[in-house]
């Protein structure tokens, strides 16, 4: 066996950790604001443990219009897949209900976000990874590169740095056990090498409809394997230092996708978050837009990505 793939069948580790979660009262949600004491808890459980579970920010009609939007926009991408993993990933339009502030940067995690980040956080990118009936373990991995390592994956002199990425996970199915959890190890952005990191063991957090997933840059995860029978799609941002800018898995597609019209259409504050990206990739936009104009059948064969 060669280490990774010794380090994959470690993956399997199970841990007796409970899940970091804080649940947003509707009082909260109406007010666009948490309790101080509880975004306390949050950032530290951020700090901590890389990752918190953060229940009820959204409403259902929140997520059947997310929900419907996404069909009516994607579906047809979604009858099939090429990827080995069967976890078709793409590029999210940024407009009409995805250039909504609730998704984009809610009101309620823009404070946890400014403490973990500063206030001047940049949207990094939208997308989305769609597990589907029967897709495997994902590959373990961690979502940013490493800033002080020899190579993109040692972590080991970037453990003691602040949070510099975020991800936040939406699901627009319930995560369950049948349907795949993302599968996180706690702590795993304070400790530099995969191997030591698999050793504190993992938790499956059951994420409903409404509630998301956050996690440091840093943290070891994996999507676990979808045992349903249904697609399990799902919306991801994520959220960097205005000075940090991660590429990789955007070769061959735009971080995000803003028309000029969404803009306008735009809180400003939101814009000033995503124009970062503006003029660098005009040349991926327009490839990634006409390999998404190719019939299914094509475009499955020849594009990395839909």
């Amino acid at each position: 066996m060669t280490v990774q793939q010794d380090i994959e069948t470690l993956a399997s580790t199970r841990g007796d950790h409970v899940v970091a979660s804080i649940t947003v009262t509707d009082a909260e949600r109406d007010a666009g604001a948490l309790d101080p004491a509880k975004l306390d808890t949050a950032e530290r459980m951020m700090r901590d443990l890389g990752y918190i579970r953060v229940e009820n920010l959204l409403t259902e009609a929140d997520i059947d219009r997310f929900r419907g939007a996404y069909d009516r926009r994607y579906g047809g991408y979604l009858r099939t897949t090429n990827k080995k993993d069967m976890r078709p990933l793409f590029t999210v339009d940024v407009r009409e209900e995805f250039a909504d502030r609730k998704f984009l940067s809610n009101a309620i995690l823009q404070p946890l976000f400014e403490r973990l980040l500063g206030n001047d956080y940049i949207i990094a990118a939208v997308s989305s990874v769609c597990s589907f009936p029967g897709a495997p373990d994902q590959h373990l991995h961690r979502d940013a590169r490493a800033l002080f390592g020899e190579k993109p994956k040692d972590f080991t002199k970037d453990t003691e740095v602040p949070a510099y990425s975020l991800t936040m996970l939406v699901p627009l199915v319930d995560f369950t056990t049948e349907t795949g959890c993302t599968r996180v190890w706690p702590g795993t952005h304070r400790i530099g090498a995969d191997e030591d990191g698999l050793a504190v063991g993992s938790i499956d957090p059951e994420v409903r409809r409404g509630s998301v997933l956050i996690t440091d840059g840093r943290t070891l995860h994996r999507g676990a394997a979808n045992r349903s029978k249904n697609l399990r799609p799902l919306i991801y941002c994520t959220y960097q230092r205005s000075w940090y800018r991660d590429f990789n898995g955007y070769q061959f597609r735009p971080p995000f996708i803003l028309t000029e019209a969404s803009k306008k259409s735009m809180p400003e504050d939101l814009v000033q978050r995503m124009v970062w990206a503006e003029g660098r990739e005009t040349k991926t936009n327009l490839k990634y837009m006409l390999r998404r104009m190719l019939p299914a059948s094509l475009r499955t064969r020849l594009a990395k990505d839909i």
